[in-house]
């Protein structure tokens, strides 16, 4: 049986708010949307693409924050901290994915778990097409994915919730959640934007129920769409995704794993940021799903320790590729090397791309604008194979 049991203290320093300001003001909810009278900040790119959508009410940015200094203690999404790499003490993660365990027995370890558990590893595999007439296409993914990155860094979500959930984690649980539901349902571009926001709320850890905490979030995001989908069609379809999905919404993510090897293998604030910036393209990517989450990880980590001549300070950590070899569990040859390679190549064609929010969020100087840091050119496989075998062979 697997098992991660890793926790560390949190710094105790609280990092100031990463969003940008000044900060339009927006309604506390939809029912109130009419009567918003502040001037917004003008909209990123917001969905759909196309001339079809329609406006949004006067001085509304359906992704702005509220004017307060800082998102209120527990509501969601709260502000990503460069720093939460590290877990709070006490939060652990259990492996369970890989064991012949039955629906009864992950049931019941969900019922009485005090930890995080994943109970599913599997790859995600999808009929995307490139044909603009295909229902879901890699285009369609991609702004879907920018989309679903752009609601979850700007909008200030009037619903508490327990704990002190991390806003990268629950933003790759959602697209977690997106892939495996497109994997086994058929989805069609109208849908598309319901898909997503279904996916927030369970990654959320809701399900559709009619307590408060599941209506007013559904709300908001309905609210975000643009009138799009109703709150209750954002419950049901969380209701759907819940019972099409079961055991799969416990699965790790890419940034899951990206925690755990940073924490083996050394971080600081900006590497853990050029980091996140690599995953999330990644994420946004359709061709990484062909690598595992771990893969991907594990290639972001190597990467973000490559840009020391341009301002991103690492940790130095002896023998850390070993480490990272030792804890990924992936091929070097097959499996490691040819994703960062992909990696360092999509970073290179990617980079300050004025259509992509993601280049945007990491360009705030709370998450040290790697972003704006002119990516290195790209290097074949074999180069990723010889520098990874030096530790072992120094």
């Amino acid at each position: 049986m697997r098992s991660s049991a890793d926790s560390t203290s949190a710094t105790s320093a609280p990092v100031p708010s990463p969003w940008p300001s000044p900060r339009p003001k927006i309604p506390a909810s939809a029912s109130s949307a009419s009567a918003a009278t502040a001037s917004a900040t003008p909209a990123h790119r917001l969905w759909p693409p196309s001339s079809a959508r329609r406006a949004l009410p006067s001085g509304v940015s359906p992704c702005a924050t509220t004017a307060s200094a800082t998102p209120a203690r527990g509501r969601w999404p709260r502000p990503w901290r460069p720093t939460s790499c590290w877990r709070p003490p006490g939060d652990q993660e259990l492996d369970l994915w890989g064991n012949p365990i039955s629906n009864e027995g992950k049931q019941a370890v969900l019922t009485t778990a005090k930890c995080e558990v994943f109970l599913e590893l599997q790859r995600t595999r999808m009929a995307l097409g490139s044909a603009e007439g295909t229902a879901v296409n890699c285009k369609m993914r991609a702004i879907l994915f920018d989309w679903i990155s752009q609601v979850h860094t700007g909008v200030n979500a009037p619903v508490a919730l327990d704990g002190a959930p991390d806003p990268q984690d629950m933003l790759f649980r959602t697209f977690s959640h997106v892939d495996a539901y497109l994997a086994v349902r058929q989805v069609q571009r109208s849908e598309l934007q319901l898909t997503g926001v279904a996916c927030t709320l369970a990654a959320a850890g809701l399900d559709g129920s009619s307590s408060a905490e599941d209506q007013e979030l559904a709300t908001w995001l309905a609210f975000v769409t643009d009138g799009a989908c109703t709150a209750e069609e954002v419950r049901d379809a969380a209701r759907e995704m819940h019972k099409v999905l079961g055991f799969k919404l416990h699965q790790p993510t890419a940034y899951t794993f990206l925690r755990r090897y940073l924490r083996r293998t050394g971080w600081t604030e900006e590497s853990f940021s050029l980091a996140n910036y690599l995953i999330e393209l990644a994420a946004i990517d359709a061709s990484f799903l062909d690598f595992r989450p771990q893969a991907v990880a594990a290639a972001a980590a190597v990467l973000s320790r490559q840009y020391v001549p341009q301002g991103i300070s690492v940790r130095h950590m002896p023998r850390w590729k070993t480490k990272l070899l030792r804890c990924a569990h992936v091929d070097l040859h097959s499996e490691l090397a040819p994703c960062i390679a992909a990696m360092a190549r999509l970073h290179a064609v990617q980079h300050r791309s004025a259509n992509m929010f993601v280049n945007k969020k990491y360009e705030w100087a709370r998450l040290h604008a790697v972003a704006k840091i002119p990516p290195n050119p790209p290097s074949d496989v074999k180069y990723f194979v010889q520098y990874l075998r030096s530790d072992a062979i120094a």
